[in-house]
Order: C-alpha cells, then structure tokens, then sequence
C-alpha cells in the first residue's frame, strides 16, 4: 500500500533547528585563542602584508616584494584582509573559519532545495563541514565547493530568459575561479555532466559564458605552470612531477578526509549515525516521485557524485607546488550524494529528520569538547607573542607541531604566521603562493628553505643569519637555544612556549 509523501516541513520549525545548529557548530571556534587549522595562520599573514605593506613600523615593504594581477585564490586573501580591517588576528581567524563552516551547510540546504528533496537532509553538511579540508586550513577550497553547489542551481533550473542565464553563469564561474582554481575545474566539469545528459541542443551557447575565466586560469597557467614560475616550475620541460602518497586503503583515506580528525572515536560515530540514515532513506524512499530521469538534476547530479568519487580514488596525491588533490574531492561527492537522496513516506520521514538533528547536534557536540580540549593544550603564545617586537626578524621554531588531541599531523606548525599578522616583520618559509615574495638578497631569501618542517636538523644561531629573535614550541625542551645563555637570552616564556633574543658579539 502506497502512504502519501509527507507534507512539507514548517518553515519555521526549519529555519529555528537550523539557526540553532549553526550557532553550535560556531561555538567550538570561541574555545581557542589561537585555531589550530595549519594553513590558516599563513593565509592572515599574506593578508597583513598586503593590507601594511607601506606602514614603517611593520617593516613588510623591507623584506617583501607584492605581486601584482589577477589570480586564482584571490578571493580568500580579500576576505582575509577584510577581516583584518575590522577584527584583530584572531577575531579575523575565527569569522573566516565560521564562513568556511557555515557556507558548506548552506549551499547544501540551497541545493537540496533547487532539487527538489528534503531540505532537512542538508543538516549533513554541519558534520561536513569539520572535514580533513577544514583542519588542514583550506578553507579557499571549501568556499570554492560551497560556489559549486551553490552554482549547480543554474545549471538544473536554469533561468528563462537566456541573456539573464549567461550573466548568471559569467557571474558564477569568475567568482568561483577566484575562490580555487580547483573547484572552477569541477564546475567546467559539472557544466559538461549536468547540461550533456539533458541532452541540450543549445551546449555550445549555454558554455559560451564559461570563456572568461577559461581565459583568465589559460593566462594564470600558462605563466605558472609553462613559463618560469620559481614555485610551479615549468611543467612543460620538467614534467608534472605527479606523486601518490601511501594513504591506505580508501575506507580509511575516507575517514581521514571527511570528519575523523579527533584521537577519540566519537567523530567517526557521528558520521557512521549520517551514514546510516542515508542507507535508509535509500532503501525506503522513492514512491511517488517523479521519474528520475525528468527530476531537476536527475541524472546529472548522480553523474557528477560518481565523477568526484572517481577523481579522489585515482587522482595523485599532489603535482608540482599542489599537495592533498585527491583528497579534496570526497567532500563534494558526500555532499551531492545527500542532494540526490530520495524523499520519504510521512511514516518514516519524522524519525529520519530527528535523526539527523541528533546526528548534526552530536557533531556540535564532538567539537565543542574537542576544541575545548584543543584551548587547553598549548597556553602562554598570546603573552609571549606579546614581548615581540613590532617589525621583528622572526625564527618560528615549532620543535613539536602535533596534537595529543588531533590526529591532524602538524596543526600548530604554522603557529609563527599569526605572531607575524599580529606584530609584522620577518619570519622563514612564508607561503609565496599567493603573490607574496622575499626581496632578493635579503634574510629570508637567504634561510634554508622548507626549514619549518623539520626545525630539529638545524643550529638557529648559524642557520639563521640576520634573524635576531626565537620563537620557541618545545615541550620537551630540546632546542640548544635553552642551554646557550652566552649567546641567547630569553625574554619570555609561558608553559611550552618562549622567545630568546640573539645577544650581541
């Protein structure tokens, strides 16, 4: 006996859970003073460069050279530098981590819409959202995924009036190119999947918008990735330089890549409880749908689910100057997997959609007392950061980057790039991603390059020339700057961090 669909949900009974589930999964970012997202840190002090490149007293135009033009990335270092106008460094670090958060859930909720399912499974992407991609600090990918989603609404419901259609894609496709060039890529793809199975007559004209971009990353690329880019090198001449990484089995690179990232088990179950619910609603929904083959992204969005799935299985682990490509392309395909569930019987659909609050609620939950916990592990950076001087030359030297609560490999290995955000000034290793690069001749140009990595095979007081100050993590106390008062003296220290000054010859 076929039951009738089940109404639609109460909008206001919605928009409450959902405003509820956001602020919770807000709430872990306010338990530390300092996130521990890896890249995040550097993407800050890129910004403060940009944004104090002229002020004397940080000395950035010193030791530094801003390139200009018009690049892929460029949306989350205007964002960054947004952020700076208006918040200090580590307000800025927590709303672009609660934009990064926020946005995966809400361009979910507005795909499911635009495809006709149930808006409550969009509660999945709250879980999501604290993927592999989000401790590693790349938070430029999320948003670029988050425009995908939100951009494959133009591609299932198109607008009616072709000149309005074109602005909209024109629209889409630069904006998503400035968030990753990545997620642009998949977005050409989506474009091809989504409009090839409707078998559109009109392929050519509906693509025509997607030409700008194409002409902006064929620019990028051409001078990146086959002239002489000091960071890409030239891929023509010297190969792609394609690398697989011993990830393990895929059910445990899946782990890794969507939400395992804490030492205890709790944030698999979390995903294990969504999984389930998922299976279910596979198994049991489906009566009185539409055909599948006339549903807005019927087939589309299932072809381009199983296209990332393919692209995170067999892509390499990184090509020249670009590290974790595979792994970036599981979070798309779980989340337009959940776009294309099907809808449920009344019977059914009200334990389901409680059961997805529990299992949003108890991601909120896992997180809050994991950053609680995260807020507790490595005190004393505010006050020791504080005894910098503004405009210093900086060694970070951060001897132990993991976390006895994360299985994240080095979350506080760039932990020197917020001291530099906040106090300006000189440190190794700057990212020189992003149009940031160290003025020849200088200090910075001169360190060991890649010598953030392993701090431990290097003498700071002879690696180091022109750098005057030592920014120490070292729980075990195993840096020689501890035992060499003759020629270091420290200023600060606070639990495992401490600053020493080079003293004079």
């Amino acid at each position: 006996m076929n039951h009738p669909l089940p109404p639609p949900s109460r909008g206001w009974l919605f928009a409450a859970v959902w405003i509820a589930l956001a602020a919770a999964h807000v709430a872990p970012l306010l338990e530390v003073r300092y996130l521990p997202l890896c890249d995040l840190p550097e993407h800050l002090a890129q910004a403060a460069i940009r944004l104090r490149y002229q002020d004397p007293l940080m000395g950035f135009s010193e030791h530094y050279e801003v390139l200009g033009g018009l690049r892929p990335y460029d949306l989350h270092p205007a964002l960054c530098q947004l952020a700076l106008r208006v918040l200090d460094v580590r307000w800025a670090a927590r709303a672009l981590s609660a934009l990064a958060v926020l946005a995966v859930p809400l361009a979910l909720l507005r795909l499911v819409r635009s495809s006709g399912r149930d808006p409550w499974f969009a509660l999945l992407g709250f879980p999501l959202s604290y993927s592999g991609a989000f401790f590693w600090g790349f938070h430029a990918w999320l948003l670029g995924v988050s425009l995908l989603l939100f951009s494959l609404e133009s591609l299932i419901r198109p607008p009616g009036r072709p000149a309005v259609r074109r602005l909209v894609w024109l629209g889409w496709s630069a904006l998503i190119l400035l968030a990753h060039p990545l997620s642009w890529a998949l977005f050409v793809l989506a474009a091809l999947v989504v409009a090839g199975l409707g078998a559109r007559r009109d392929l050519p004209q509906r693509l025509l918008p997607l030409l700008p971009s194409s002409i902006l990353f064929a620019l990028w690329a051409r001078e990146s990735f086959f002239g002489g880019s000091p960071i890409y090198g030239n891929w023509w001449r010297e190969g792609i330089g394609a690398w697989y990484g011993d990830g393990g089995a895929l059910p445990a690179r899946a782990l890794a890549s969507l939400t395992n990232v804490y030492v205890g088990p709790w944030d698999e179950a979390v995903l294990f409880g969504g999984t389930l619910l998922l299976v279910f609603t596979r198994l049991r929904g489906g009566t009185g749908e539409r055909n599948r083959a006339t549903r807005p992204g019927g087939r589309g969005l299932p072809a381009l689910a199983l296209l990332c799935l393919l692209l995170w299985a067999f892509l390499p682990t990184g090509v020249r100057g670009f590290f974790a490509i595979n792994d970036r392309f599981l979070l798309p395909a779980a989340l337009l997997a959940i776009a294309t569930v099907p809808r449920l019987h009344r019977a059914a659909a009200r334990p389901v959609r409680t059961g997805l609050v529990v299992v949003a609620a108890s991601s909120a939950a896992v997180h809050l007392a994991g950053f609680r916990a995260l807020g507790q592990e490595n005190p004393g950076l505010e006050s020791v950061a504080a005894a910098v001087p503004v405009g210093a030359r900086v060694v970070d030297l951060i001897l132990e980057p993991r976390s006895a609560h994360l299985l994240h490999p080095h979350p506080y290995a760039h932990y020197g790039a917020y001291v530099q955000a906040e106090r300006g000034g000189l440190r190794v290793d700057t990212f020189r991603t992003i149009g940031i690069a160290y003025r020849p001749g200088t200090p910075g140009d001169r360190a060991p390059p890649a010598s953030r990595l392993a701090p431990e095979r290097h003498d700071p007081l002879r690696d180091f020339p022109g750098f005057e100050w030592f920014l120490l993590l070292d729980p075990e106390r195993r840096s020689p700057l501890h035992r060499n008062p003759q020629r270091v003296e420290c200023r600060a220290a606070e639990g495992a961090w401490s600053l020493y000054r080079r003293r004079p010859p």
